[in-house]
């Protein structure tokens, strides 16, 4: 309850159905004082394959865009090719960070 109620310039989203949270999103960064934030998101694995993650990365992108950022971040484990493929298909390019992860942007 804390974080819902503080003075933030990052963002974070939950979807919810029924009273159950289903998705969470965030764009965080801003308060350490980023100009590139960076995006996460999680999807509970019942409600994967029903095109959820896509819209709300798309959603997450608009309200980046709304809160003035021209780019965004994020990191990708090069083992989960579920979120590399979730990633790719919404515009992210990618390069090597280390031996286990993958850092993506997008250019809003």
């Amino acid at each position: 309850m804390e974080l819902s109620a503080a003075e933030t310039r990052d963002l974070y989203y939950v979807a919810v159905c029924g009273g159950e949270v289903f998705a969470y999103g965030m764009l965080r960064g801003w308060d350490e004082g980023w100009e590139v934030p960076s995006l996460g998101i999680a999807v509970h694995p019942q409600w994967h394959g029903r095109g959820l993650a896509v819209a709300f990365m798309q959603f997450l992108h608009v309200a980046a865009r709304a809160r003035g950022a021209s780019r965004i971040r994020l990191k990708v484990g090069k083992a989960n090719a579920r979120s590399m493929h979730l990633c790719e298909r919404c515009g992210y390019a990618f390069e090597p960070l280390n031996d286990e992860e993958q850092l993506g942007f997008l250019d809003l």
